[in-house]
């Protein structure tokens, strides 16, 4: 088992559990993804499509971050 499947299950059980805690685990592992993006970009990706990964992540980092003002 992979790193990415043992973190989808610790979400998954987190998530039925304590909801607040399953966010926080989504918010950190979305963090670490934000930042291997920066600093190890996918080569097979177009500069436009790498400038897309990061738009689209900064926005999930920003909704799980601040949940109040996400809807």
């Amino acid at each position: 088992m992979n790193i990415i499947d043992r973190f989808g299950t610790a979400v998954g059980n987190q998530s039925l559990k304590d909801s607040e805690k399953a966010r926080r685990l989504l918010l950190t592992g979305y963090r670490l993804q934000e930042k291997r993006l920066q600093f190890f970009s996918d080569r097979e990706l177009p500069p436009s499509g790498q400038y897309v990964a990061r738009v689209v992540m900064e926005n999930i980092i920003q909704s799980l971050a601040r949940r109040q003002k996400a809807f």
